[in-house]
């Protein structure tokens, strides 16, 4: 375990807390969080973790794309479909508690995760489908050895999000597999490249800390 990463998670998990507290506060016109703008960003945080993570998940291991695929599926699915499952008998009975803020609700597409243009039942489930697409990247990179594996992933999803920037595409299923947000997985590979690899001092580490913080202050600010 990386102690570091976990503080990651936490703060990448509160900014998502704050954002949806935010949007719920705006619904019954209370203004209190106003000013927190920068919630969102809580899931660019979580996709970066993700590829530093599954970097360091398979490290130095002779992991198959079955066994890999697997463990992440375990680890994700069973709790994400009580969830999905307890927000379907909340839809059912009040329907206008779920995705309050308007749009089709996609029953069958919130539980296996597919690219909709549609609203899940839990709102955030567009996150995993983007995780279980990387995975699926990512897995392709472990037919390799050494560095090879993470730069293969990498690759690819470079060329996927150049050929939508190029192109473009008004479908469902390719704007997902072209969107930007896969970048955000290579920068977490990136990261995990230069953690194995360079060694930095306390003091450079708290002056990358320090531009964190003030880069987080002045998106805030926009």
């Amino acid at each position: 375990m990386i102690l570091s990463m976990q503080y990651m998670r936490a703060i990448a998990a509160l900014l998502v807390v704050i954002h949806h507290a935010r949007f719920k506060a705006s619904v019954y016109s209370n203004n209190s969080l106003e000013w927190f703008n920068i919630g969102g960003a809580g899931v660019d945080v979580f996709f970066i973790i993700s590829g530093f993570i599954m970097c360091h998940t398979v490290d130095t291991k002779k992991v198959s794309i079955r066994k890999f695929l697997i463990a992440r599926v375990k680890r994700i699915i069973p709790l994400y479909w009580v969830l999905t499952s307890f927000a379907l008998l909340v839809f059912m009975l009040y329907p206008d508690k779920i995705n309050s803020s308007g749009g089709v609700t996609n029953i069958t597409a919130s539980y296996f995760l597919y690219p909709s243009t549609d609203s899940y039942l839990i709102k955030n489930g567009w996150t995993l489908s983007y995780e279980f697409f990387f995975y699926a990247l990512f897995s392709i990179g472990l037919l390799l050895s050494g560095k090879l594996r993470f730069l293969l992933p990498v690759v690819l999803i470079v060329m996927l999000v150049s050929i939508g920037s190029f192109f473009g595409t008004n479908n469902a299923i390719l704007s997902f597999m072209t969107n930007q947000f896969l970048l955000e997985f290579t920068f977490g590979i990136f990261l995990f490249y230069l953690y194995k690899n360079v060694t930095i001092s306390i003091a450079v580490g708290f002056v990358f800390i320090l531009l964190g913080v003030l880069g987080f202050y002045f998106v805030n600010q926009n």
